[in-house]
């Protein structure tokens, strides 16, 4: 939970820069843009809750029999459209 806005969130991992040299990374929440300092510790990035723990159960195109990776696109054969792996849609078949 962040401190700051009090919601749930993601957290967000953005590259600190000088010119074109990384100097670091900071921590923000997702939600509210909230920048953690180093020595502060995140309490949701230990809550799983808020992920699918069981990983590839979802009704999304990448778990569908329909689904196809070609070389320059992802299409649902079954409708014959582009889609992404994380599209859904009432069509779906479990592989």
């Amino acid at each position: 939970m962040c401190p700051a806005c009090k919601e749930r969130s993601f957290l967000q991992m953005k590259k600190v820069f000088q010119g074109f040299k990384v100097l670091g990374e900071k921590r923000t929440c997702g939600l509210c843009g909230y920048e953690f300092k180093e020595s502060e510790e995140i309490e949701f990035l230990r809550d799983k809750s808020i992920f699918n723990d069981d990983g590839d159960s979802g009704k999304v195109c990448k778990n569908c029999e329909f689904y196809f990776i070609l070389p320059m696109t992802q299409r649902c054969m079954f409708r014959n459209v582009e889609v992404t792996a994380l599209d859904s849609c009432e069509d779906f078949k479990q592989k």
